[in-house]
């Protein structure tokens, strides 16, 4: 596997990018968390490669610019006070002097309690909240999976296999040859009837790996509200172009 580095210029800054060649039937741009990379077949010579790029400057600036305005968004430490969403619900953030690195959620004053040795330090305290956060999305995403797949099994597909991890352009995907879904972290912070959206869309792509009409019309058998569920989703996006594919 060859990989060479080659740079655009666009709106006057400097976009560096990677070219890799592999065993691919066609060239294919593609840029996460704010890296461009061109992976192509060997045949292809750099002229062309380069040429596609170029062709492409103005779209690579926006969505790199877009991404690193993403980063911002998603990486921004948390403080005491802040409010928090956890399955639709708006909570208030505490954070509170402990010996013991844990949280506790008060359903009843609607507070999520970080207890922590350390309440000055906020990435260490937002660590603390995220994987308090990955286990809730473990649990739920498990049980919802559960009973979404009663509706969809007797279809004839097989028990996924599930994956849970932040995606900063989809709340979910399918891997129709492993078997797996592939649901966004950050879904744990949505009501519980926009994961079940989410997860069923998900499923009926082991039967249509597409979206034709065949598959929108097992959607709304499923679900007939499915289209008032994706209206409030994209409301949710806090994102900006999440999308579930």
């Amino acid at each position: 596997m060859e990989e060479i580095t080659r740079f655009i210029k666009e709106n006057n800054e400097i976009i560096k990018y990677t070219i890799t060649r592999k065993k691919v039937k066609r060239l294919n741009l593609r840029i996460r968390d704010g890296i461009v990379k061109v992976t192509t077949p060997y045949h292809l010579n750099e002229k062309e490669i380069i040429k596609f790029v170029e062709s492409k400057s103005k779209w690579i600036y926006e969505n790199v610019k877009k991404q690193e305005k993403l980063n911002k968004k998603i990486n921004i430490a948390i403080s005491d006070g802040d409010v928090i969403f956890h399955l639709g619900e708006k909570y208030k953030l505490e954070i509170i002097k402990n010996s013991k690195n844990f949280v506790k959620l008060d359903s009843i004053n609607k507070k999520i309690l970080i207890h922590t040795k350390d309440t000055e330090n906020k990435e260490f305290n937002k660590n603390i909240l995220e994987n308090f956060q990955r286990m809730e999305a473990k649990t739920y995403f498990n049980i919802i999976l559960k009973e979404t797949y009663k509706k969809i099994m007797h279809l004839g597909i097989s028990y996924p296999k599930m994956t849970i991890r932040k995606m900063k352009t989809r709340w979910g995907s399918c891997s129709y040859y492993k078997n797996r879904i592939t649901i966004n972290f950050h879904l744990i912070k949505q009501p519980i009837e926009l994961i079940e959206l989410v997860i069923l869309h998900e499923l009926i792509h082991f039967i249509h790996p597409n979206h034709s009409k065949e598959f929108y019309k097992i959607h709304k058998e499923l679900m007939p509200d499915y289209k008032e569920r994706e209206s409030e989703l994209k409301k949710k996006d806090v994102f900006g172009g999440l999308s579930y594919v």
